[in-house]
């Protein structure tokens, strides 16, 4: 995304600031942002010169954000948007800080690979969402957001890292509508493929 000097890249849940530190290497210019709530972890982010805003994610606390940093280039969300009880009100904060330049890239277990490969142990009490495409595409389109492309990864046995952007029309793009697509093929849509893993987990 071509990072220049003085863009910022905020990273929300960034614990002690390793994920921002690798742009802090990239160009000691870019500005980074840890969001984290706990104050002994994020104290460690500090300490290697990334600036922290100690608080939990929210439309409110967004607003403080934009205020004091400005709008961000990346917003990086890594294993923490499906542990929002309250998923609306973050999005509304993520909505106050996505310009027209700005990308929201978050990465969570990708429910099809937690169906098809029986990862029932990813399901603990802090994961209240799980994300597959095809209902995000219809969630952020009601922000004027849009997802744009996507990623698979290995994380928790199968993730997928969504990159989202603001709407720039009214169209889905190719690669999207085909993992829409599959997603259809597999059932995600259908109450018998949940029904078939459960029986696979009590099995």
């Amino acid at each position: 995304y071509s990072l220049k000097k003085d863009d910022l890249v905020i990273d929300i849940g960034g614990n002690d600031g390793t994920y921002l530190k690798h742009f802090k290497n990239l160009n000691k210019k870019i500005k980074t942002l840890c969001v984290e709530p706990t104050i002994e972890t994020s104290n460690f982010a500090k300490k290697i010169g990334i600036n922290v805003f100690q608080d939990f994610f929210n439309l409110k606390n967004s607003q403080k954000i934009k205020k004091k940093y400005g709008l961000p280039k990346i917003i990086l969300c890594t294993n923490s948007y499906g542990n929002i009880d309250n998923i609306l009100n973050f999005t509304k904060g993520l909505d106050e800080l996505i310009g027209e330049d700005t990308v929201f890239i978050f990465e969570n277990p990708y429910l099809v690979s937690t169906l098809k490969n029986n990862q029932f142990d990813t399901m603990y009490y802090e994961h209240v969402s799980y994300f597959s495409i095809t209902p995000l595409v219809k969630f952020f389109s009601k922000f004027n957001l849009e997802i744009f492309d996507y990623k698979k990864t290995k994380v928790h046995g199968g993730s997928i890292m969504i990159y989202v952007r603001r709407k720039k029309n009214n169209k889905i793009n190719k690669k999207i509508l085909s993992i829409i697509k599959n997603e259809k093929k597999f059932g995600l849509s259908n109450i018998m493929t949940y029904k078939k893993f459960s029986k696979n987990i009590k099995k």
